[in-house]
């Protein structure tokens, strides 16, 4: 999963990136980490969830910053997720709604078969939209759930790299900000 966090204060204002924010106190709460790779140790979690929003007390792994991931498929076919939280000293309104926009293009490596790991029917899905829509329960950020990778490729010394753009709105109190940012990862086999 990957994390991000979004400043809503005066300070930052307009800037339309997301935070940078490390939490000093990294092992005890991962999800205050900004643009960190996430992982749960067991994957049936995001892979069953369906809501917009996560249950609490999930145990988060920090695999650090959102540098190039590398995401090995030889025991299942894992779930991406991208959560998206509010910083923490910033103040958005309980019903504030999110909308995340996700796109995959052209493959970064040449003869790269696919433009995106992910599979609908018989067809490669590049584009994701989830929104708008409200916090569930008050809780203090969004979850979207992309997909299960479902293209690897053919051997295990090879992988794919995709790279791809999300951008997200946030509307609180009437008052619209845009976030975007352009992670990439590597699908092994």
């Amino acid at each position: 999963m990957l994390n991000l966090l979004f400043a809503f204060d005066p300070l930052t204002d307009g800037i339309g990136l997301f935070s940078e924010y490390e939490d000093p106190n990294r092992p005890s709460n991962p999800l205050l980490m900004s643009k960190h790779w996430l992982k749960l140790n067991t994957d049936s979690v995001l892979h069953n969830f369906t809501p917009d929003n996560l249950p609490p007390g999930l145990n988060w792994e920090d695999l650090g910053p959102a540098g190039t991931l590398l995401i090995p498929s030889t025991a299942h076919k894992h779930t991406i997720g991208i959560r998206i939280a509010e910083y923490p000293t910033g103040r958005i309104a309980a019903g504030a709604t999110g909308e995340l926009v996700v796109a995959f293009g052209r493959p970064v490596i040449a003869k790269q078969p696919h433009g995106s790991p992910f599979v609908v029917g018989d067809y490669t899905e590049t584009k994701f939209y989830h929104g708008p829509g409200s916090r569930i329960g008050g809780a203090p950020s969004w979850f979207f759930k992309i997909g299960n990778i479902a293209t690897v490729p053919g051997h295990e010394n090879v992988t794919h790299r995709y790279e791809f753009a999300l951008g997200f709105n946030v509307v609180s109190n009437g008052v619209t900000r845009s976030y975007g940012e352009d992670p990439e990862f590597d699908v092994g086999l």
